[in-house]
């Protein structure tokens, strides 16, 4: 399947590429962003793969507001494995983030093992921020 940005497999592929050498320049996740929106052409929404790899990408690279948004932009494409690898991600940096994103999503995805886990753990993470005074 060829589209105006390139075929699915050479997107996924750079994707891929550009995760694996762990971003030396993060404003790559934006930029391939922005590819992946002109390839999808007129679908509403990019290809699974695509988005969850996208996800990945922003996470890797720090970006977790990024990664979030593209979360949440291309939701209808989202899976549960898209869903698990934006978890996993914010639970340690942001686990009010991940344990938000979980409840809020628990009627659309259910969630695995991993999920739960990483919830949890998130979980455990939530108390000593109410300790220190956030608003829990």
């Amino acid at each position: 399947m060829s589209t105006r940005g390139g075929s699915v497999r050479e997107l996924t592929a750079l994707l891929s590429a550009l995760r694996r050498a762990r971003l030396e320049h993060p404003a790559h996740a934006a930029q391939l962003h922005a590819c992946l929106l002109v390839s999808v052409g007129a679908r509403p929404h990019p290809h699974l793969v695509l988005l969850t790899q996208l996800v990945s990408l922003y996470a890797a690279a720090g970006r977790l507001a990024d990664a979030l948004r593209a979360f949440c932009a291309h939701l209808p494409s989202a899976n549960l494995h898209t869903y698990a690898v934006l978890v996993s991600a914010l639970a340690r940096p942001r686990p009010d983030l991940a344990f938000s994103l979980f409840s809020g999503s628990r009627r659309q995805f259910r969630p695995n093992p991993h999920v739960i886990s990483t919830v949890l753990s998130a979980y455990a993470g939530l108390q000593p921020l109410c300790e220190r005074g956030f608003m829990c």
